[in-house]
């Protein structure tokens, strides 16, 4: 059983697991795994994880699952968590990180709409298009502009949807010229030499090849990726 004594001088971390395997991929991208607990969405009420679960963490990452925001028994206590931080009191507003379902819980909370995405992208890689060039605080300030990533989603945030506090950080244009140009793409096996003493994040980027001209040609289908909350601190990515 992880203790949940603080330490002033560390970070600590909540992930709730919304039952998704995906969840402890994201444990292992924390530095520090030590200072993160894993918490499924419906372990406690809503009122025993205001009393003994929130004061002990400094921020959460709310992690993708099956089924949809809008259905409680799929989002259990992410709901009532994402609603403290719309209206609720101050001491119930924490640094919140949404990721696929935890995304578009954001997103319905304030007001947006879920619908199903142009494309089902199990595994499938797609370029992602940064909408701010300079660093603003956000998690993507770090990453190349566009970059490619790998999409697991058939779920998608309606762009026309989304409130205006939700400020769009990422994008992509639904097209088959993505995996037209991934054809000739060196896997990640054989690029080995490129991840030798990088961070984790610099060895997951691989240069795969551009679009060509109209890569930046709007297509008509596109997909938000992510966002942040215009005063609050949520963040969410597809």
């Amino acid at each position: 059983m992880v203790s949940l004594v603080r330490n002033s001088m560390t970070i600590r971390t909540l992930i709730i697991d919304n039952y998704d395997s995906y969840t402890f991929n994201l444990l292992q991208l924390f530095p520090e795994p030590s200072n993160v607990v894993i918490i499924r969405n419906d372990q406690f009420t809503w009122p025993q994880f205001v009393a003994s679960i929130l004061p002990h963490f400094d921020n959460i990452v709310i992690s993708p699952g099956p089924g949809r925001p809008e259905h409680p028994d799929d989002f259990g206590l992410c709901t009532p968590l994402l609603q403290a931080q719309k209206d609720g009191p101050e001491h119930l507003r924490i640094p919140i990180f949404g990721v696929c379902l935890g995304y578009e819980g954001i997103a319905h909370i304030f007001g947006g709409k879920i619908g199903y995405a142009h494309r089902i992208m199990h595994g499938r890689i797609s370029q992602i298009v940064r909408t701010e060039q300079e660093p603003s605080g956000d998690v993507l300030d770090h990453l190349p502009v566009p970059f490619w990533a790998v999409r697991y989603h058939s779920l998608v945030v309606e762009a026309e949807s989304l409130p205006a506090c939700l400020k769009v950080t990422a994008y992509c244009n639904e097209q088959d010229a993505d995996m037209e140009a991934l054809e000739s793409a060196p896997y990640v096996s054989d690029q080995g030499e490129l991840t030798n003493g990088l961070h984790n994040d610099a060895a997951n980027i691989i240069p795969h090849p551009p679009l060509g001209n109209d890569e930046t040609v709007d297509s008509g289908k596109r997909t938000l990726m992510a966002f942040r909350h215009e005063s609050l601190p949520l963040w969410g990515v597809q």
